[in-house]
């Protein structure tokens, strides 16, 4: 039985305990929520969603954002490092690429690739969107992200921020990219499909077809990030600058009296895209050179 054969038990045990966690913490996490929310007077959630839509109790929305990042931090942070820990303890961090500081250029770098491929996701968003059946679009949850991201003041922009850009950025990496890919990478003895089976599980989950496809390649790209550097620093960071873009975006929208969301615009002008779409390839080339000693590669071991 070669190397392969033998791991292939053990990772599937892993997954299989990642997933009870993962489960269990956001259990946990909605049962936070709830009891917070009881603590600030709010008894049914989903009555006061439903009032916020028609314009009633529009003075609770920074409470609604708390509540969401609580039951973030359960769903995903929490469960990522708790099971890393639990698996791996001294070497949890390693485990997870997060041992070691990212080189200084890749932040640039990275900020640069996010902020750039941003006028591509929108094109492949609004294709997405015709694509799709209109029976199938999430109008509810785009109604209800439209509500959260109004912004009249800058501490709730700074809300945001923190809730959408740090939180989500850091959490969703750290189960996606940190354990979800490496596991399946490991489980398959393949680094792409860990890649594309993460990626594809991260769109999945936000339960919005009309966004599947830009959502998947972004996350490929996060999980690309992760191996050509070696580094989830550099994802995080990633996810983080792409949230975060949203939010002022959204947020410079609303001040110059724009009342719309993001989902709204159609897409960037055709010339401006493919001229930020080429910036984009050449950063990658630089990012992929500049690390390709510490690029992951199909014939790491795990860690021991």
């Amino acid at each position: 039985m070669d190397h392969k054969e033998k791991i292939r038990p053990l990772i599937l045990k892993q997954l299989i305990i990642f997933i009870l966690m993962w489960l269990g913490f956001t259990v946990i996490g909605y049962i936070i929520m709830g009891a917070l929310a009881n603590a600030l007077g709010i008894h049914d959630l989903k009555y006061l969603f439903e009032e916020m839509q028609k314009g009633n109790f529009l003075d609770q929305i920074n409470s609604i954002k708390i509540l969401s990042g609580v039951a973030h931090v359960f769903s995903y942070l929490v469960p990522a490092l708790f099971f890393a820990t639990y698996v791996y303890k001294k070497q949890a961090y390693k485990f997870l690429y997060l041992d070691k500081p990212p080189k200084l250029l890749n932040i640039p770098l990275t900020l640069a690739i996010v902020v750039l491929v941003f006028p591509l996701v929108s094109i492949i968003y609004y294709i997405n969107m015709q694509l799709v059946p209109s029976g199938w679009i999430a109008e509810e949850t785009l109604e209800l992200q439209k509500l959260l991201l109004k912004m009249n003041t800058p501490t709730d922009l700074i809300l945001n921020l923190v809730v959408v850009g740090l939180i989500a950025g850091i959490g969703e990496e750290l189960v996606f990219r940190g354990v979800l890919q490496r596991l399946f990478s490991e489980y398959s003895n393949n680094r792409i499909i860990g890649i594309w089976v993460a990626a594809i599980l991260f769109s999945m989950i936000h339960f919005q077809p009309e966004g599947f496809v830009p959502r998947a390649l972004l996350g490929a790209l996060f999980g690309y990030m992760l191996i050509w550097t070696g580094n989830l620093w550099v994802p995080i960071l990633g996810h983080i600058t792409f949230n975060s873009s949203q939010v002022l975006v959204q947020y410079v929208m609303l001040q110059s009296e724009k009342d719309m969301s993001l989902e709204e615009l159609e897409y960037f002008p055709i010339v401006p895209t493919i001229i930020s779409t080429i910036i984009t390839v050449v950063l990658v080339l630089i990012l992929i050179r500049i690390n390709k000693d510490n690029a992951i590669r199909l014939t790491d071991k795990d860690i021991s």
